[in-house]
C-alpha cells in the first residue's frame, strides 16, 4: 500500500471492518467508493448551501426587490445591443432569480439575431409560441436561416442587412416557398450596391444581377416595408403603412407605378422615396390625385431626371406631389439638386390662395431660410419656437448655379405667408466670404419681405456685408414702401456691421423703426458679435422709445 498508513488505519478502524488483517482488496475498494460517495455528497451539500446563502445575500439588492415583470422589462433593452443574442443569454448566468425571470418571459427570447445555431435554437424553444422579431446581418450559414423555415408562419419581423446577394435571395425563396402570415415588418438593405452590374467572362459583357422575386405564400398583413438598394419586386398589401425606398444604382419605379401602389394603401402614414427617376408621363399624371388620407410624412430625397419637362418648367418633386392629395398634417422633407430655372422656389407647386394645394402649409408661423454658394434650405413649421418635432416642410438644394440672391424666383414663397411671425435668414458661409454674383440692389429682399406682412421677429445671421447692406435698406422704406409693418424685434448675430456699407444703415433702421407710441415700432433688439458700439446719444434716444437692447459677447 502506498497511501499513508495512518490515514488507511483510521478510516478502517471507523469502518465495519474490524481487523486491518482480514481486509481484503474488494473490501478497500467498496470502503473506498461508499467514502468518495459520502464525500461528495457532502460537497454538493455544501455547495447548495453556499448557493442558498448567495440567493439570500441577492435578495437583499435593490435591483431584485424589484416585480419581476419590470426586471423583465429591463432586461428587454439587451435586445438593443450590438451583440443581443449573448448579451441575453449571459444575463441568465447572474444568479438564479435573473435567469428564474428571464426563462419565464417567452416575449424576450422573441426577438434576436441569426448568428449561432445553438443560439437560435434555444431562443425559438424559449419564445414558445410568441411572434418572432428576427435580424439578419451579414452572410449566415445556409442552415442557420433554415432554422426558422418551421417557424416562418410566427415571424412578424425581419431586418436583412447583408452585402452578399445570395443571402437576400435565400430568405426571399424561403418567403417564397413558405407562408408567412403574421409578417408586418420586412426591412432589406443590399449593402453591395456596386455588385448590381457584374461582368460576364463567357459572353463578353455587362449584366445586371437579378433578385429573385418573393410572392409571399399565404396571405400577409405587411405594415413596414424598407428596401435599400433591391428592386421593387412585389406589390405590397394595402395594410402597408410605412413605405421606404432607396436605390442609388438603378431608377426608382416609374411615377405611374407609384401611384398605382400608393393608391391601393390608403392606411400609408409615411413615404420616403430616394434615388433617380425618369418622368416621361407629367401632364396625364399631375391631374391624377391620388388620396393619402393618413399620410403623416412625405420625403422624397430625390434627383428627378425629366424627360419631357412641361411649357411652365415646373419641378418633377412639384408635379409629384401635385399627384397626391394630401391631409392638413402631413410634413413635407425635399432634398434634391437644383432644377434649373427657379431651383428651390419651384420645387413646390404654384399657391393659389383660393384653393391650395398643400392644406399642410396654410398657417405656418416660423419660417428659416439658410444659403451659401452651391447650397440652399427652407424649413417652415407651425410653432413660433424651435422645437424637437418634425417641421411641416423642409426643403433642401444642392448643386445651385445660380447664387440664391441673384435668382429671380427668391422670394416667392409657393405657399401662404400671411401667419409667418418668425423669419430667420443666414447665409451658412463665413461673413467675410467673397460672393462671385452678390446683389446690387434691395429688390431680392423686398421681393422677400414684401409678402411677410406679419412679421414680428427677425433673425438674421453671418450676412456678407454687401447683403447685409441691402437688407437693412430695404427695411428702413418707410410710408407705403414700409416692409414687414408689424416688426417688434431684430435678432442680429455675426454680422460685420461696423463695415462702411452697413454702419449708417443699421442706425438708420433704429431709427426709423423705433416709435415713441406705445406698442408701435421696434421693441426689442439684439446683437451678437457684431461689432457696432451704439453712442450714448443713441443709447438714450432707443431707450425713451421703449427699445429694449441686448448686447451679446462679441
Amino acid at each position: 500500500m502506498t497511501a499513508d498508513n495512518d490515514y488507511v488505519a483510521r478510516i478502517l478502524s471507523d469502518s465495519s471492518l474490524v481487523s486491518k488483517d482480514a481486509v481484503s482488496a474488494d473490501d478497500v475498494r467498496r470502503l473506498v467508493a461508499r467514502r468518495v460517495n459520502l464525500c461528495q455528497e457532502q460537497i454538493r451539500a455544501a455547495y447548495e448551501e453556499i448557493s442558498q446563502l448567495r440567493s439570500l445575500h441577492n435578495s437583499l439588492a435593490t435591483v431584485n426587490r424589484l416585480p419581476p415583470e419590470l426586471l423583465s422589462h429591463v432586461f428587454s433593452y439587451l435586445h438593443d445591443l450590438p451583440r443581443k443574442n449573448v448579451d441575453l443569454i449571459r444575463a441568465t448566468h447572474i444568479c438564479k432569480h435573473w435567469r428564474a425571470v428571464a426563462l419565464k418571459d417567452p416575449s424576450l427570447w422573441s426577438k434576436f439575431s441569426l448568428h449561432h445555431t445553438k443560439a437560435v435554437k434555444q431562443y425559438l424553444e424559449r419564445s414558445k409560441g410568441h411572434l418572432l422579431s428576427l435580424s439578419l446581418i451579414g452572410l449566415e450559414p445556409s442552415r442557420t436561416v433554415n432554422q426558422i423555415r418551421p417557424v416562418i408562419n410566427r415571424i412578424r419581423s425581419l431586418h436583412i442587412t447583408s452585402s452578399e446577394k445570395d443571402c437576400i435571395q435565400y430568405v426571399f425563396s424561403l418567403l417564397t416557398a413558405v407562408p408567412a402570415p403574421a409578417l408586418e415588418e420586412l426591412h432589406v438593405k443590399y449593402k453591395n450596391p456596386h455588385d448590381f452590374i457584374r461582368y460576364d467572362i463567357f459572353s463578353h459583357s455587362w449584366s445586371r444581377i437579378k433578385f429573385v422575386k418573393p410572392t409571399f405564400g399565404g396571405n400577409h398583413r405587411l405594415r413596414s416595408l424598407l428596401l435599400h438598394e433591391v428592386p421593387f419586386l412585389f406589390r405590397p398589401p394595402a395594410t402597408l403603412v410605412n413605405f421606404e425606398f432607396q436605390a442609388t444604382r438603378f431608377s426608382l419605379p416609374s411615377l405611374t407605378t407609384l401611384l398605382d401602389v400608393f393608391g391601393s394603401c390608403p392606411l400609408l402614414e409615411t413615404i420616403s422615396l430616394s434615388g433617380d427617376c425618369e418622368l416621361s408621363e407629367y401632364e396625364g399624371i399631375i391631374h391624377d390625385k391620388v388620396p393619402l388620407p393618413r399620410l403623416l410624412s412625405l420625403t422624397l430625397h430625390t434627383f428627378w431626371k425629366p424627360s419631357d419637362p412641361p411649357q411652365d418648367a415646373t419641378s418633377t418633386s412639384a408635379a409629384t406631389i401635385l399627384s397626391f392629395l394630401l391631409p392638413q398634417n402631413t410634413s413635407i422633407h425635399i432634398h434634391t439638386r437644383d432644377d434649373g430655372p427657379g431651383g428651390l422656389w419651384r420645387i413646390l407647386p404654384e399657391y393659389v390662395p383660393a384653393a391650395p394645394v398643400l392644406r399642410g402649409l396654410e398657417g405656418l408661423r416660423r419660417l428659416e431660410l439658410s444659403f451659401s454658394l452651391g447650397r440652399i434650405s427652407l424649413r417652415a413649421d407651425h410653432a413660433l419656437e424651435e422645437t424637437f418635432q418634425t417641421p411641416a416642410l423642409n426643403i433642401t438644394t444642392s448643386d445651385v448655379e445660380t447664387y440664391p440672391l441673384r435668382n429671380p424666383a427668391f422670394g416667392d414663397w409657393r405657399f401662404s405667408t400671411s401667419h409667418i411671425e418668425r423669419l430667420v435668414l443666414a447665409n451658412a458661409m463665413r461673413r467675410s466670404s467673397v460672393v462671385p454674383d452678390p446683389i446690387v440692389s434691395p429688390e431680392p429682399w423686398i421681393a422677400a419681405l414684401g409678402q411677410l406682412s406679419q412679421l414680428r421677429t427677425l433673425c438674421v445671421v453671418s450676412l456678407i456685408p454687401v447683403e447685409t447692406a441691402y437688407l437693412l435698406e430695404a427695411l428702413s422704406k418707410t410710408g407705403s414702401d414700409m416692409l414687414c409693418p408689424r416688426l417688434s424685434t431684430l435678432e442680429f448675430i455675426d454680422l460685420d456691421l461696423q463695415h462702411e456699407q452697413c454702419r449708417d444703415r443699421v442706425l438708420e433702421l433704429l431709427l426709423v423703426r423705433s416709435s415713441e407710441k406705445e406698442g408701435e415700432g421696434l421693441e426689442r433688439v439684439e446683437m451678437a458679435n457684431c461689432g457696432l458700439d451704439l453712442t450714448d446719444s443713441l443709447k438714450e434716444t432707443l431707450g425713451r422709445r421703449g427699445v429694449e437692447l441686448d448686447w451679446g459677447e462679441d
